[in-house]
């Protein structure tokens, strides 16, 4: 499913993409306030375990509707972000039963990533989810978590597929813990739109697929 989305030029997506996000529904993000569209592929930015936890409003958002929820990352993440929705009253393991909730992990290249997510969110579609929300923390440098370049690809292969999709997907960045090279190439060359705080703004940064497919290979 993922694969197969439309993947916009990086000249059609410059001139576009302000457009194009006024033409789709609002989302409620659960954070701040703030709104996102259908489609989106987040970048969010945190340092502080407050900002962590203020996160997982967007998932909460999403289960006091009747959104299908997906966390992702590596099992401490993960198990993180559950550890905050038990606190706040939720039962997970039901909520789980109930195909309310997901938790995913990712495999060791972006393809094989991809094909697994795909395979996810046509089972979910398919057993009657109209709206999806993923949330994802990323773990460059930790077990479990694809190298660096695979991560690359991933999120640009996210942000393409994200458009045809009725979802929103939001993946955190640890501004504590991440590298350098991992905030600019996975965060901002990877994501359309990114949060930072009470601050949502499409990102000028933003590489689009195509246009890392056809740039030449680095020196």
């Amino acid at each position: 499913m993922w694969l197969s989305a439309r993947r916009p030029s990086a000249r059609q997506y410059a001139s576009t993409m302000h457009r194009n996000r006024k033409s789709r529904p609002l989302v409620p993000l659960g954070i701040k306030e703030e709104n996102a569209v259908a489609g989106d592929h987040l970048a969010l930015f945190y340092d502080t375990e407050e900002e962590f936890r203020n996160a997982l409003g967007f998932i909460e958002t999403g289960l006091n509707g009747t959104d299908h929820c997906i966390v992702f990352g590596i099992s401490s993440d993960t198990e993180r972000m559950l550890h905050v929705l038990s606190e706040r009253k939720w039962n997970v393991e039901l909520l789980m039963r109930e195909g309310r909730l997901s938790v995913l992990r990712p495999e060791a290249t972006c393809d094989a990533t991809v094909a697994s997510v795909s395979s996810h969110f046509e089972q979910v579609l398919a057993n009657g989810a109209t709206f999806i929300r993923f949330l994802g923390n990323a773990a460059v440098g930790r077990e479990g978590w694809p190298a660096e370049e695979e991560f690359y690809k991933l999120e640009a292969t996210v942000s393409a597929a994200t458009l045809d999709l009725p979802c929103v997907a939001i993946c955190m960045f640890d501004l504590r813990t991440q590298p350098a090279q991992t905030i600019l190439k996975a965060a901002f060359e990877g994501h359309p739109v990114t949060i930072h705080r009470n601050c949502i703004r499409e990102n000028p940064l933003y590489v689009p697929r195509a246009a890392r497919a056809s740039s030449p290979p680095a020196a």
